[in-house]
């Protein structure tokens, strides 16, 4: 399942903004983060060992400190709706 597959499940209902939705899924999927060479040559499946390799090592710790993120970000958020 790709991103942009996700982002459309997340549209509004009804009467809701879309022009906000719109406007927001389009900086989203313009934005750098997730519109890049490195993740088009790792979606294609392109990837050198040792750039396969480099990823998992980061992914790694990334998945391993995530715990310690979310709570941190959780603690730190003054209005619990919003966490």
């Amino acid at each position: 399942m790709d991103f942009c597959y996700k982002m459309d499940q997340a549209k509004p209902k009804g009467g809701e903004d879309m022009g906000f939705y719109e406007e927001m899924r389009s900086y989203v999927l313009r934005h750098g983060a997730i519109n890049n060479a490195y993740l088009d040559r790792f979606k294609a499946g392109a990837l050198s060992d040792s750039e396969f390799q480099q990823f998992a090592i980061e992914f790694y710790n990334f998945a391993r400190f995530f715990p310690k993120i979310l709570v941190a970000q959780l603690v730190n958020t003054e209005d619990e709706a919003v966490a």
